[in-house]
C-alpha cells in the first residue's frame, strides 16, 4: 500500500488491501510518521503536511533468527534441516500473529497533519482497519474542497459550462459516486475532440463528414476520430485514445467501485490536456508579443538616420 497516494488521492470509504510487507509503512502511518504533500485550501498552494504524533498500540516485538543452527551443531544433516525449517515456520507464524494482532487492536486512527506554512491549516484523516483491509471512512477538508480550487486554473480554458462540468465531477467522486462522475468526465473529452474538430475544419484539413464517415462509408469511432484530429488534439489525449472508451465503460458497464478506482488516472489525463492546451496558447501569445516587438525594433533601426 502507498500511503501518501492511499490518503491523497482514494475516496470517502475506499479501501486499500494490507499485507505483512506492509507492516513498517503501516506503523509509520498510523503513528503519524510520515508527510505529504497537498494543496492546502487555506493557502491556495501545495504544501507539505507533517502529522501530529499518534499513539498506537504495539504488540510484543520477536527478534528473528541470526544463528545459524549449522555453525553451532557442526555439519548440516537432514535432521538439522528440519529443525532450521520448524524454527523458520514458527518465527513466520508469530509474527503473522503479531501484525494481526496490530490489526485488530489499532482499527480505528484519527490522524492530523499541519500544513508547514501554518500549523492552524489541518487536514484530518479518519481510518478503519477491518481484517486485512485499511479504510478511509472520514476526512476533512474533503477531496473536492482541496481538489476543486486546484482545478480553477481550468476555468478560462473549459468556460464555465465544463468548467461546472469538472467541478461537477470531482464533487461526485468525492462523495464516492463514480459512475455519475464519469458522465461528466466524458463531456469534457468530448469538448476537447470537438475543438480540435473545428480547428481542423477552418484550416480545410477536414469536413465534418469525413469526421463522421470513414472512407469505406463507416461509422467513426470515437478512438479513429481522435487519431483523425490528432494534429489539433493535446498529446495526452492523442496518446491515450482509450480512455474514451474507459469512460464509455464505466458509465455502461463497470461497477461503482471500479469506476472510484481509476477516477483519479483520468481525472489526471484530463488536466495533462487542458494543461497542454494552456500553455500551447501561452507560448502562441508569447510568439505574437515578441513578434511585435522585434517588428518594432526592426522599424526603429530602419528610421534612424545615420549621424
Amino acid at each position: 500500500m502507498e500511503n501518501e497516494k492511499f490518503l491523497v488521492e482514494s475516496g470517502l470509504y475506499d479501501k486499500a488491501e494490507i499485507r505483512y510487507e506492509d507492516y513498517p509503512d503501516l506503523k509509520n502511518l498510523l503513528s503519524g510518521k510520515e508527510k505529504i504533500d497537498l494543496f492546502c485550501n487555506k493557502c491556495k498552494e501545495k504544501r507539505t503536511f507533517t502529522a501530529k504524533s499518534n499513539k498506537i498500540k504495539l504488540s510484543k516485538k520477536y527478534e528473528p533468527i541470526t544463528v545459524n543452527i549449522f555453525d553451532t551443531y557442526g555439519e548440516e544433516s537432514k535432521d538439522d534441516k528440519d529443525i532450521y525449517s520448524s524454527l523458520m515456520a514458527q518465527e513466520a507464524r508469530e509474527r503473522q500473529q503479531e501484525f494481526e494482532r496490530f490489526l485488530a487492536e489499532n482499527k480505528f486512527t484519527v490522524l492530523r497533519y499541519a500544513c508547514s506554512r501554518d500549523e492552524s491549516h489541518q487536514l484530518i484523516f479518519i481510518l478503519f482497519i477491518d481484517g486485512f483491509t485499511i479504510q478511509k471512512i472520514g476526512q476533512y477538508p474533503s477531496y473536492a474542497d482541496i481538489d476543486i480550487p486546484q482545478a480553477n486554473i481550468y476555468r478560462k480554458e473549459l468556460g464555465e459550462k465544463y468548467y461546472n462540468e469538472l467541478k461537477r465531477a470531482i464533487g461526485l467522486y468525492s462523495c464516492n459516486v463514480g459512475i455519475g462522475s464519469y458522465v461528466h468526465l466524458r463531456r469534457i473529452v468530448e469538448k476537447l475532440i470537438l475543438d480540435a474538430l473545428k480547428e481542423a475544419i477552418n484550416e480545410g484539413a477536414v469536413t465534418q463528414e469525413q469526421f463522421e464517415i470513414d472512407e469505406n462509408k463507416h461509422q467513426r469511432r470515437v478512438e479513429d476520430k481522435i487519431k483523425l484530429l490528432s494534429k489539433y488534439l493535446p498529446k495526452p489525449l492523442v496518446d491515450n485514445k482509450t480512455v474514451y472508451g474507459i469512460i464509455s465503460k464505466g458509465i455502461h458497464e463497470l461497477e461503482e467501485d471500479e469506476c472510484l478506482k481509476y477516477f483519479p488516472v483520468v481525472e489526471q489525463l484530463i488536466k495533462m490536456c487542458l494543461d497542454e492546451s494552456i500553455a500551447k496558447k501561452q507560448r502562441e501569445k508569447d510568439e505574437r508579443e515578441l513578434k511585435k516587438k522585434l517588428s518594432v525594433i526592426n522599424t526603429e533601426i530602419k528610421e534612424k538616420k545615420p549621424e
